[in-house]
């Protein structure tokens, strides 16, 4: 089942897609009828929980899932912007493919 996210601009859903051969976040920003304005897919491994949706209030949306590596189960945090692009960079200082990587055993 898609988790939802609502803000008072802009409503989001997220889902687990297969795409490519390879399992993707599905992250969908729906106009004010339920149409959906942009899709944006992002490749994680799923784990047992949803992503969690945190609106902005300019249109985007905060994404933070579980994200199962070979060797442990990490937490990644990507933004999306109020046109579904990513907002943060894709590599350098703590930015790994446009998110932040939480790798709890590593601490």
């Amino acid at each position: 089942m898609p988790r939802a996210g609502v803000s008072t601009q802009s409503q989001f859903t997220s889902q687990w897609a297969y795409v490519n051969n390879a399992y993707q976040i599905r992250v969908q920003k729906l106009s004010a009828t339920g149409l959906i304005d942009w899709t944006t897919d992002y490749p994680m491994l799923p784990d047992v929980h949803w992503p969690y949706l945190l609106p902005d209030q300019r249109g985007g949306v905060a994404v933070l899932s579980p994200d199962r590596s070979p060797f442990s189960l990490n937490y990644r945090l990507f933004k999306l912007s109020t046109n579904g692009n990513f907002s943060w960079p894709s590599g350098g200082g703590a930015f790994v493919n446009h998110s932040l990587l939480f790798d709890p055993q590593n601490l």
